[in-house]
């Protein structure tokens, strides 16, 4: 029986239901915070202590969608359309049958016994704990959600390999980290994405008093973090006692089908259309936009484009059968409990964050006179901090526009007085609200996060060691930003 089973409580179900139907009634309104806000951070801790109790994600979501359509926020029609009918859902259930395909027909396999048989990695657990951690970053970067679903059928593909337990901490703290990485490459490109939405108020705010910034340094010093992350991850692993020595002492060559990688006919094809279905993102960097073929192109979407790729999977035959098996693609590899995580998380999360909530204002009027007097490096530390703790609780976009916009003319003062480099700041900023991992509602790949068994069985870790990696990563993206602001 898993732990978080064995935490399952009458009376933890009554509680949580009560916060999400009865007591945010009752409790009484404070500052701007209306009724509908209090009804939603309410539902919010309801869904949380459910979540972390075990319950499953079915049922308490249905529930959390349940009290927010009576509390007025929304209607289950509009949470329905936001939700199943967004593209972020469609996307990660379609990124969950690519990744199916690759698993049933052993291209998976092949890769993780690829990755873990080259030279350079061979004996070297700094290596291999480095060269994947980067690898997270990028397909953060130009994969997004798709990449982390990705890494994580190749890194349970190693762990099978090397002989780990699911369980292990090296699988633990390997998820966290690839999931720590994958933040940092998601917040890597300024113009697309939720680095768009959250870096266009800063850059608008500062563009007004003739402030500009610089996209290639940016994703330059979000490299740099990236690549500073993984070095001192690994060291985190040494200091925790991780078990690394089956990446040193075994020699992979003489294990089973480790002497020869090579993939068959039908791996080879998936494995190519699944490289193919990945380079969506780079390919509308290049095409342009305003032309008949760069709007046609731009309007398939990510989204589309893995569907298609998985469409031509299914189509074709290799040696008379189907390169992915259409009936089975998606219901054996679509994780239903993560999509019912993200549904009633993320529409729990818009309603704290909704202006009829008023918690938005309220957090201005409460954060406006922290900032004041304060010289620059205890200011970025408040702006990191209070970004970082608000992300793992409230919507990451949301929580990145309002920071962004209250913070903005403060920054402009010390960037005028002190010359701090804002495309410094903007980096640093950028990576306090996206590395959320403290709750399911943090963002949109917090789910993919607690999906993993390793995880969502030992919560308790989760808030311990890898809250302790999360906080020596939030120091280094402090240190590193301040002594960039002033140096650059």
């Amino acid at each position: 029986m898993t732990k978080a089973k064995k935490n399952k409580n009458p009376a933890i179900l009554i509680i949580g239901l009560l916060l999400m139907f009865i007591l945010g009634r009752f409790i009484p309104t404070w500052g701007s915070v209306t009724r509908i806000g209090v009804q939603g951070i309410c539902i919010f801790i309801g869904l949380v202590l459910l979540a972390a109790s075990g319950y499953p994600y079915l049922a308490i979501s249905t529930f959390a969608i349940l009290a927010i359509q009576l509390s007025g926020a929304f209607t289950i029609a509009d949470m329905i359309a936001a939700s199943l009918g967004g593209t972020m859902i469609f996307q990660l259930i379609v990124i969950y049958g690519l990744c199916r395909a690759l698993l049933d027909c052993g291209a998976g396999d092949v890769i993780a016994r690829w990755l873990i048989t080259r030279k350079f990695a061979k004996g070297k657990p700094f290596a291999f704990t480095f060269m994947l951690m980067i690898a997270s970053v990028f397909a953060g970067a130009f994969i997004g959600l798709g990449g982390l679903v990705f890494y994580y059928s190749v890194l349970d593909s190693i762990r099978k390999e090397l002989g780990y337990d699911e369980n292990s901490s090296w699988m633990k703290f390997n998820v966290f980290g690839v999931y720590a990485e994958a933040m940092v490459g998601m917040s890597m490109l300024p113009f697309k994405g939720l680095p768009l939405l959250i870096f266009s108020p800063l850059k608008q705010a500062l563009g007004e008093v003739g402030i500009t910034t610089n996209d290639l340094l940016f994703m330059g010093i979000i490299a740099l973090l990236g690549v500073i992350i993984a070095v001192v991850y690994y060291f985190i692993m040494v200091l925790f006692k991780v078990d690394l020595d089956r990446l040193k002492n075994l020699d992979i060559t003489k294990m089973d089908g480790m002497d020869h990688v090579k993939m068959n006919r039908q791996q080879v094809f998936v494995t190519i259309v699944f490289a193919i279905s990945l380079i969506y993102t780079i390919l509308i960097l290049f095409i342009k936009k305003g032309t008949p073929f760069g709007d046609a192109f731009n309007g398939i979407t990510q989204a589309g484009w893995f569907s298609i790729c998985l469409a031509i999977m299914c189509l074709v035959k290799i040696d008379g059968k189907p390169a992915a098996n259409p009936f089975t693609v998606l219901k054996d590899g679509v994780d239903w409990n993560v999509i019912y995580a993200m549904i009633g998380f993320t529409q729990a999360g818009a309603v704290l964050t909704m202006d009829d909530a008023g918690i938005k204002t309220w957090l201005q009027d409460v954060l406006s006179g922290i900032f004041v007097n304060s010289g620059f490096p205890v200011f970025l530390l408040l702006v990191v901090l209070i970004s970082w703790i608000l992300t793992n609780f409230l919507s990451n976009t949301a929580v990145g526009v309002i920071m962004a916009s209250l913070a903005s003319p403060f920054l402009t003062v010390h960037i005028q007085q002190s010359g701090i480099n804002p495309t410094a700041y903007a980096a640093g900023f950028m990576i306090s609200v996206m590395f959320a991992f403290a709750t399911q509602a943090a963002c949109g790949a917090a789910p993919l996060l607690f999906g993993n068994k390793c995880i969502s069985n030992d919560l308790k870790w989760l808030y311990s060691k890898g809250l302790f990696a999360g906080i020596i990563i939030f120091l280094i993206n402090y240190i590193l930003t301040l002594g960039l602001c002033y140096i650059l």
